[in-house]
């Protein structure tokens, strides 16, 4: 069972709406779209432009789930994607000397394909800070430890 629920000007689309999701209540993932539906209003502007993460639980709840750490290709082209120039503008408005941008490998609570994004934004901020005479190298080197 598929069915649609109007956000705004568009049309999302729920596969397997009847899908129970949370047995002991009862609560499909059409249930759960439309509470979404009911608080995104309140909810929106607190997460807006913030990162993402996703855990899928594909058979509910006490089916387990897993942690989404590449956008999908069947997500829909309005939902952000890091690239490397978001995430160079992103480290570059707060990058001052005596701070620390700490580059790892987690896409947990960021925006879909980040750490892809900061590898190819990573020689542009290098040779950002080098022109900007900041130091440039493992934590070690900076006095601190991981």
């Amino acid at each position: 069972m598929t069915e649609r629920i109007r956000a705004g000007r568009r049309a999302i689309e729920i596969s397997h709406a009847d899908r129970v999701l949370f047995p002991r209540a009862g609560l499909t993932k059409l249930d759960l779209a439309r509470h979404y539906d009911r608080v995104g209003s309140a909810m929106v502007p607190h997460v807006r432009d913030r990162p993402l993460a996703l855990d899928a639980y594909p058979e509910g709840v006490r089916g387990g789930g897993y942690l989404i750490k590449q956008i999908p290709a069947h997500f829909p082209d309005w939902i952000a994607r890091a690239t490397p120039d978001s995430v160079y503008r992103t480290v570059l408005a707060d990058l001052t000397g005596g701070g620390t941008v700490l580059l790892h490998d987690s896409d947990v609570t960021a925006v879909p394909g980040c750490w892809r994004a900061t590898l190819g934004a990573l020689p542009r901020l290098v040779a950002t800070c080098q022109e900007r005479d900041l130091a440039v190298g493992p934590l070690g080197e900076h006095g601190l430890s991981a």
